[in-house]
C-alpha cells in the first residue's frame, strides 16, 4: 500500500511537472523549419551551421546519415533526427551535444563519440527535453549539471561508463525537479547516479539491466524500488523487460510529388518495425497547404490503399502523409516529398457506331429499338478522347482482345472481322499521367 501511494505521488507531481516543461518546450514551436542533410537546394551540410542561423521558435529537421560534429544547442529550439536508427552524431572528445541556453529540445538521435570521453548530451540550464535517442559509448550517456526541470524519456542507454549523471555545484543553481522514466538502462558501469532530487519514475519507470528485484504479480513492474547511486533517489515503478522505444521507420512510395492524379489513386508505403510485424496505418491528405484531412485511420499495413478522389476539387495542389503506430505507441511518419495535382479523369465516348442504329457498309441507315445495334458487313469504331493534361494513347479491345493503339486523332479502328454474331468493344483513353476511363459497347456484326 505504501509503495502504490508513493507511485501515485509521483504521478501527479511528474504530471504537474511535466506540464511546466512542456508549456516551455511548446514555446518554440512555430518557428520555421530548417533542414540539414538530404538533397534539398538549401539544406545545410552540417547541424551547427543550422544552428548558427537557425533563431529561437525554429526546428532543425535532420535527414538521415552519421553526422561527424561536436554541437551546441544554444537557443530555443528543436533538434530533430530523422529516425534514432539512422541518424547519428559522433563528437569527437568533449561532448558531442552541449544542450546550453533555456528550453531546447532533441529527439531522434543515436550519440556517441569517437573518444568515449565527455557525454553524449550534456544539460545546462533548464527545460530540456530529450526524447528517443539512442547513447552508447561514451563517458557520460547524459550529464546534467546545474539544469532543472528536465525531461528524458523513452531513451535508451547502453555500454557507457555512466547512463545518466546529475550533478551541480551545491554552492551555485542546483540540478532538480527533472523527469526521468520510460528509459532503457543496459550495461553501463554505472546506470545513473543523481546527487540532487530528481523524479525516476511516472506511473511506470525504467528498464534497468542489472535491477535484482522480483514481480510476484506479473503486472510488469518490479516490486521493490531501483536505488539510484548518489543520493536517496529510486526509481519506484522499475519495468522488468526493455522498453520499445523504437519507431516505425515509413516511407510513401506513391504519389510522392509530381503526379497528374484523377479518379482512383493506390497508395503505396512501406513500413519497417522492429518489434511489430503489423502497426497501424493511418492516411492524411492536404489540399494547398492548409492542414491535414483523414483519408483513413486504423489500417492494416498491407502497403496500398484504395483512395477515391473523385470527390476533391481539382486542380488543386495536394500532399499525402503516412503514419505507422507500432504496438508500443511509437510511432513514425513519412509525407509526399512534393505536390501533386488533382485532375479531372479523361474522357472518352463512342462517335460511331450509335447505340440504336442500324448501319450497312460503316453507313447508319435507320434507328432500332431497344438500343439495339446491327451492322452488316465491316464497320468503323470511332471514338473521341480529351484530357486537361492531353491524351497519350486509345487501346481498342474485341471480346477483351486488344486489337489496335492510336496515339493520335483520329481514334478509330476498323472491324472487318469475318463474323457473326454479338460482340463486345471495349476503348481505354489514357492520358499523359497513365489516369484512364474506359468504355463499352454491345454490337451485332454480320460479316461473312
Amino acid at each position: 500500500m505504501k509503495k502504490l501511494k508513493f507511485i501515485s505521488l509521483c504521478c501527479i507531481i511528474s504530471i504537474l511537472t511535466a506540464n511546466f516543461v512542456f508549456e516551455n518546450i511548446n514555446a518554440t514551436s512555430g518557428g520555421k523549419i530548417l533542414y540539414v542533410g538530404g538533397s534539398g537546394l538549401n539544406n545545410y551540410t552540417k547541424i551547427q551551421y543550422a544552428i548558427d542561423n537557425a533563431s529561437n521558435g525554429d526546428t532543425i529537421f535532420v535527414y538521415s546519415g552519421t553526422y561527424y560534429e561536436n554541437v551546441v544547442v544554444d537557443k530555443t529550439i528543436n533538434l530533430v533526427g530523422e529516425h534514432l536508427n539512422t541518424t547519428t552524431i559522433i563528437g569527437d572528445v568533449t561532448d558531442t551535444i552541449w544542450m546550453t541556453g533555456n528550453t531546447a529540445c532533441i529527439k531522434g538521435f543515436t550519440i556517441r563519440n569517437n573518444k568515449s570521453q565527455g557525454a553524449g548530451i550534456r544539460l545546462t540550464w533548464d527545460h530540456h527535453v530529450v526524447e528517443n535517442c539512442n547513447i552508447f559509448g561514451v563517458k557520460y550517456g547524459i550529464l546534467i549539471t546545474s539544469s532543472s526541470s528536465n525531461l528524458i524519456t523513452n531513451c535508451t542507454f547502453r555500454n557507457n561508463e555512466y547512463g545518466i549523471i546529475i550533478t551541480g555545484c551545491k554552492c551555485a543553481r542546483g540540478s532538480t525537479n527533472s523527469i526521468i522514466y520510460h528509459n532503457n538502462f543496459i550495461n553501463n558501469d554505472v546506470q545513473a547516479r543523481d546527487e540532487w532530487s530528481n523524479i525516476w519514475n511516472s506511473k511506470t519507470g525504467n528498464y534497468w539491466s542489472d535491477y535484482a528485484g522480483k514481480d510476484e504479480n506479473n503486472d510488469g513492474i518490479g516490486d521493490v524500488p531501483y536505488n539510484i547511486s548518489g543520493g536517496f533517489n529510486k526509481d519506484y515503478a522499475p519495468i522488468m523487460k526493455p522498453i520499445d522505444i523504437v519507431p516505425p521507420i515509413v516511407r510513401l512510395v506513391f504519389p510522392n510529388g509530381g503526379e497528374f492524379l484523377a479518379g482512383n489513386v493506390t497508395i503505396k508505403w512501406k513500413v519497417w518495425d522492429d518489434c511489430d510485424a503489423n502497426p497501424k496505418i493511418d492516411i492524411e491528405y492536404s489540399m494547398d497547404n492548409n492542414g491535414w484531412h483523414t483519408v483513413a485511420i486504423g489500417l492494416s499495413n498491407t502497403t496500398e490503399y484504395m483512395w477515391d478522389i473523385s470527390a476533391l476539387p481539382v486542380k488543386k495542389n495536394y500532399s499525402l502523409g503516412i503514419t505507422a503506430t507500432d504496438m508500443s505507441g511509437n510511432k513514425g511518419r513519412d509525407a509526399s516529398n512534393g505536390t501533386f495535382t488533382i485532375i479531372s479523369p479523361p474522357h472518352t465516348d463512342f462517335i460511331k457506331p450509335k447505340k440504336g442504329f442500324f448501319y450497312f457498309n460503316n453507313k447508319e441507315m435507320i434507328p432500332l429499338p431497344g438500343n439495339l445495334t446491327i451492322c452488316i458487313g465491316a464497320i468503323k469504331i470511332q471514338v473521341n478522347a480529351f484530357s486537361d493534361i492531353g491524351i497519350e494513347k486509345v487501346l481498342f479491345y474485341l471480346d477483351s482482345n486488344l486489337t489496335a493503339i492510336k496515339t493520335s486523332e483520329p481514334y478509330e479502328w476498323v472491324l472487318d472481322k469475318k463474323t457473326f454474331g454479338k460482340h463486345e468493344v471495349k476503348v481505354v483513353a489514357y492520358d499523359n499521367a497513365e489516369n484512364e476511363v474506359s468504355k463499352r459497347a454491345n454490337i451485332w456484326v454480320f460479316n461473312l
